[in-house]
């Protein structure tokens, strides 16, 4: 009896290995109050709200997920920064004495990380995604008082139907208004907290509890309702712009060339607001052979980050010297939350001591690693599956070449057949007969 060769994998949970303790909250009918503050009214002036968000779910009809907001449906005076309801569109609007102005810009609601920011500067009013203004801006009347008693609330509204499902980290409210290039150049930074006109800056680096700080002198510490989730956070934020920055939230502009680790972003198509900004998990440079897709025996523990804003393509080079397995069998995994089972597989070409991928397309928030691809073997000869003793037993011919075996199963001829019976140097194998399966025998190098 032969059995046709089949891959599988075990499906296991992912987590990076941070350098420091980098958390978000995780908000789905939840909230984080902060009790009004002198410091909090923005008057006249000019307005900057800023935040990390990676959304969960469509917007639900007719609600109007608030990011940060300081208004009521009852005062008609205030601003908020939220997501549309139908259009999954962010927006800021602003109430000046009971008449409501309003900005809409780009989709949102797609499950990946965005920098959000909301602007008022003299009568006009704007909003931003990655830092790139984000659709037109509204003359909102004129520069009236937007001050308002009212809390000033992340990721909840109070007329009920402004609850955001999703991810907040990094929220800035200033009582004047960036410049195009202050947004750009500060999104990805941890801040002080002493920045001029900063009055209230929530890092969300706390593991547990109640509270969440304001790290600024004002201290308008928020109070933490319903029960969001404290979680880690891959918002690509970082204490300094540096190369090699051994933390999957390190970040850098890419230039002509740019490094991390062993990875090398050469000649990147990099124009107007195009970027490509990236770090690693500073994990060890050794191969494992969890989390892999079919056709691949193992990959790099190292992980990087990628954030691309705008359309980049470039050479995608790593430098193998310190890697204990340098081959012509590599492969860059490309994956869009770091489980690797899953990944998108790319060819390149390797010349000793360099595997290269070239004209590379880069996508917004995904996760890349080097791996190693199976090599394929012939099929194993004279496949013998017998039962005695209320046992199966399963022998196949040695495979020239082959360093070990695979048994893989599943009770259905058409399943994934994604469990692993067995996996050694031997070539026979047995186990207690149990249910009907079915079984593929592999040979590994």
């Amino acid at each position: 009896m032969k059995l046709s060769i089949i891959f599988s994998v075990l499906f296991v949970s992912f987590s990076f290995h941070l350098l420091a303790v980098q958390n978000c909250l995780d908000f789905y009918y939840d909230n984080v109050y902060v009790d009004h503050d002198a410091s909090l009214n923005m008057g006249t002036g000019g307005i900057t709200i800023e935040a990390w968000i990676k959304t969960s779910t469509n917007v639900p009809e007719n609600y109007w997920p608030i990011i940060v907001t300081k208004d009521t449906w009852g005062t008609r005076q205030g601003f908020s920064l939220f997501i549309a309801h139908h259009t999954n569109r962010i927006a800021f609007e602003v109430w000046i004495n009971n008449n409501w102005y309003g900005v809409w810009g780009q989709v949102i609601n797609d499950g990946k990380w965005h920098h959000v920011v909301g602007r008022r500067t003299g009568n006009r009013i704007y909003v931003f995604k990655d830092g790139v203004q984000s659709g037109g801006w509204v003359q909102a009347g004129s520069d009236g008082n937007v001050n308002v008693n009212d809390p000033l609330v992340i990721g909840d509204a109070s007329w009920g139907t402004g609850n955001f499902d999703g991810i907040i980290d990094e929220v800035r409210v200033w009582n004047r208004a960036l410049s195009n290039n202050e947004i750009k150049e500060m999104m990805f930074k941890e801040l002080d907290g002493t920045e001029t006109n900063l009055q209230a800056y929530y890092q969300f680096n706390e593991t547990s509890g109640d509270i969440l700080p304001d790290i600024t002198s004002n201290n308008n510490d928020g109070e933490v309702g319903g029960n969001p989730d404290w979680t880690t956070s891959y918002a690509p934020i970082a204490s300094a712009l540096l190369d090699s920055l051994s933390n999957i939230r390190g970040v850098w502009n890419a230039r002509t060339s740019h490094t991390s680790s062993i990875l090398t972003i050469s000649d990147p198509n990099i124009s107007g607001n195009n970027r490509i900004i990236f770090g690693h998990n500073g994990d060890s440079l050794v191969f494992n052979s969890t989390n892999v897709p079919v056709g691949i025996e193992n990959r790099l523990a190292c992980v990087w980050r990628l954030e691309e804003y705008g359309n980049l393509t470039g050479d995608i080079i790593f430098d193998c010297t310190d890697l204990n397995s340098r081959n012509e069998n590599y492969r860059l995994l490309v994956d869009d939350d770091g489980d690797f089972t899953d990944a998108t597989v790319f060819e390149g070409n390797y010349a000793d001591p360099e595997f290269t991928v070239s004209n590379h397309e880069f996508e917004h928030s995904y996760y890349y690693t080097i791996a190693i691809a199976q090599q394929i073997l012939p099929i194993p000869e004279n496949v013998v599956i017998t039962t005695a003793n209320d046992s199966i037993f399963i022998s196949w011919n040695e495979v020239t070449g082959a360093t070990s075996y695979k048994i893989y199963s599943d009770t259905d001829t058409y399943g994934t057949f994604s469990t692993v019976e067995y996996e050694g140097n031997d070539t026979n194998w047995s186990e207690p007969a149990g249910e009907k399966k079915f079984y593929f025998v592999t040979a590994l190098n």
